[in-house]
């Protein structure tokens, strides 16, 4: 009910944000999902993250270079096969289960031919047309190994594990295409075989390189998964006709609706690996085109039996199948299109927490005055202008009962003017307005909850111009925790239902709410460190996993430990939410806050969330793959962490190779809170960098290229 409604009233809110932390909170920004978590419960923690090494010895540097599995991009030699596993490798490599799809189209264009029907062509026809699939499919493995090996769906490729050589690819490809092609000239026509020649190309030379230029990729694609029919039909009859196109034209208008659906449950993986889908880069657009060819799609089905293909009952028969897509894909949004990048603004909860003394402590009580004063800040002290652009009201905004009609009241004493007003206010100085709620009968402060008030509360947020909604989840009713404990579930052992978290949510809190301390910020990197493998790969544009609120500036950090909080949430594409007070900041700080650098970091809009790829006594190496992309390298953002407190800095000696950065051009390496150019270094260049106890080193690697003489078209088109 909510979903459709808040279709109506909303269009408002500016992203979603589901956090789930200590009282599972669901924090949501965006008034389009604007309470679509409608069944998110409570559930309490009962497991404790243990900090364990991953190496109980000092790891070689061949250890260190095989942790770096996520981000090193090398091909390893091929192990010694089996004679039981040859066929099983070359299946693998040939796509068996896409190239039997392709050749079953093929089939059914031969079939629908007006021509005789000829059992030995048919046969040539469809196993021509597979090996040249098979070939294809390998070619674009060969070139796709760097950006499988990001993917969590194809990391496991023959070709990224080892179990075959680029040299197995080529060698299989050739041979593949070189038979199947004879085979279509020699033993079909040649049509059947131009038009499989010219397929082949198009997959490998136009198709699979456009895929990390444009999102126009998906088009071309679909022409290449509409050519087998007509591959099929030339073969039976020699010549294409009207019904050749129509039945070309239905495959064509298949891939979209097909296509993007698959895309957008792999979101995070192509974002990762740098692929341009319209999932990924514009997701009102998959929506709006899958159903545009679905409607196209309906349409061809009637024209097949005008023209003869085909009697009306095709036609008929498609009709409530095409219908019923077109509904989910017109009142299913696949995404509220918000927040590409992490969100970054203040937020009051940290730092003002829940002090309603207005008489006593006018300056810091939440009230209408603390978040004109903080908005103003946010603008006459460049933070705006850096990135910070949320005005978040936190819990304790509310009266203790609601209205006599039922409606949320904001506190008359400390917010006059009403939320409306202060709205506006936020709004009139180009930034945006977050409010705070709760799924349960209660806040976790105890004011009003929305459970029994979802319709009424999504209006006035919508009447209201919110922008950010975060909704948290004390006080929810226990016998909804089926639905409402999935982040919970790791501690089970049991992978959360992240799907679903990320159709209603654009951020969710993993762990515990951070405290102004270090013990909790270290135990917050630790989740994530320790958790990565399950976590890292939901994260994305449009749907991010949230550590929590900076407490840089406040009294737990030392400066120190101040950078390393705003490096490793950088690292991790955090939200960047403030919680301090920005009229008293120390100027270091504001500067950490400030550092566009780090800023762009966390900005990337690749969005792909960095790793922990070292651990070893108190040492700690993240990194994180960010633009500009040159060719099949990754630049890095990386982070060196000493977790010790033994009262002297640590030297960490490593070469680029063994982080992961192997383009032979080099990268150019820059410390990006000191300032310091280290040049082009290469992957066998040793860096030494100091870190103090509790602090952190963070350089930036950006991918080399000669500006004169580039070697790699994705220099050119860059992302």
């Amino acid at each position: 009910m909510l979903q459709v409604l808040l279709r109506r009233i909303s269009g408002n809110l500016s992203s979603l944000n589901c956090t789930y932390a200590k009282h599972f909170k669901c924090y949501t920004t965006g008034v389009k999902k604007l309470l679509e978590t409608g069944d998110v419960e409570s559930n309490n923690k009962s497991t404790t993250q243990h900090e364990t090494e991953l190496y109980p010895n000092k790891p070689t540097d061949g250890q260190l270079a095989k942790q770096l599995e996520v981000t090193r991009l090398v091909w390893h030699p091929s192990p010694g096969m089996k004679k039981d596993e040859v066929l099983g490798h070359y299946k693998k490599l040939s796509k068996f289960r896409l190239t039997s799809l392709v050749v079953i189209t093929t089939m059914a264009g031969y079939a629908m031919a007006p021509a005789p029907f000829e059992l030995s062509t048919f046969i040539m026809c469809s196993l021509g047309t597979g090996l040249v699939s098979a070939a294809a499919n390998a070619i674009n493995q060969y070139h796709e190994v760097p950006f499988d090996s990001q993917m969590s769906r194809t990391k496991n490729r023959v070709l990224v594990t080892g179990k075959l050589t680029p040299l197995h690819s080529i060698g299989f490809a050739v041979t593949s295409a070189a038979c199947g092609i004879g085979l279509l000239h020699f033993g079909v026509n040649d049509l059947a075989a131009l038009l499989s020649a010219a397929n082949l190309f198009l997959y490998t030379s136009i198709y699979t390189p456009m895929k990390r230029m444009t999102i126009l990729n998906t088009w071309v694609g679909s022409v290449v998964g509409a050519i087998p029919p007509l591959i099929g039909w030339a073969g039976c009859s020699g010549s294409l006709d009207i019904g050749a196109y129509i039945l070309c034209g239905l495959l064509y208008a298949w891939q979209f609706p097909h296509f993007n659906a698959l895309s957008w449950n792999l979101r995070p993986d192509y974002s990762r690996a740098g692929y341009r889908m319209m999932a990924v880069t514009n997701p009102d657009l998959c929506r709006r085109t899958a159903l545009r060819y679905t409607f196209a799609i309906g349409l061809l089905s009637f024209m097949a039996p005008v023209f003869d293909i085909t009697n009306i009952w095709f036609a008929l028969g498609s009709l409530p199948l095409n219908g019923y897509f077109c509904y989910l894909e017109y009142t299913k949004a696949l995404e509220n299109g918000l927040v590409r990048t992490p969100p970054m603004g203040w937020l009051s909860w940290e730092r003002f927490r829940c002090n309603t003394d207005c008489k006593n402590d006018p300056d810091n009580c939440i009230s209408e005055r603390l978040f004109q004063v903080m908005a103003d800040l946010l603008i006459t002290e460049g933070y705006a202008a850096a990135g910070y652009e949320y005005v978040n009201v936190d819990d304790c905004w509310l009266e203790k009962h609601r209205s006599p009609n039922g409606q949320l009241i904001a506190d008359r004493s400390r917010f006059p003017s009403g939320m409306r007003a202060l709205s506006d206010y936020i709004h009139s100085k180009g930034l945006k307005f977050g409010i705070y709620e709760d799924y349960g009968n209660y806040t976790c402060a105890g004011y009003p909850g929305i459970i029994g008030h979802q319709y009424e509360d999504a209006r006035l947020f919508a009447d209201w111009k919110v922008d950010y909604v975060k909704l948290d989840g004390c006080y929810a009713f226990p016998s909804r925790n089926g639905k409402g404990w999935p982040v919970y579930q790791i501690y089970a052992g049991i992978r959360p239902n992240y799907t679903s978290i990320k159709e209603n949510c654009n951020l969710w809190r993993n762990y515990d709410d951070v405290q102004d301390s270090w013990v909790s910020v270290e135990s917050i990197i630790d989740y994530y460190g320790n958790n990565q493998d399950l976590i890292a790969p939901n994260s994305g544009p449009g749907h991010w996993n949230d550590p929590d609120m900076l407490i840089v500036g406040n009294f737990g950090l030392s400066y120190d430990q101040a950078k390393t909080q705003f490096a490793i949430w950088s690292i991790l594409a955090a939200p960047l939410l403030m919680s301090v007070d920005l009229r008293t900041i120390r100027p270091e700080f504001k500067e950490i806050l400030l550092n566009r650098k780090i800023i762009a970091v966390d900005q990337d809009p690749l969005g792909i969330q960095g790793r922990r790829i070292y651990k070893h006594r108190g040492i700690e190496i993240w990194s994180r793959p960010i633009n500009p992309i040159v060719g099949t390298f990754y630049s890095y953002a990386i982070a060196f962490v000493n977790r010790r407190a033994d009262g002297t800095p640590s030297d960490i000696s490593v070469t680029l190779k063994e982080l992961g950065l192997i383009s032979l051009n080099g990268y150019v390496v820059e410390d990006l809170y000191e300032n310091v150019d280290y040049g082009i270094l290469y992957p066998s260049t040793k860096i030494k960098v100091k870190v103090n106890p509790s602090g952190v080193v963070m350089l930036k690697a950006e991918v080399y290229v000669d500006a004169k003489y580039p070697n790699s078209y994705k220099y050119v088109f860059s992302l």
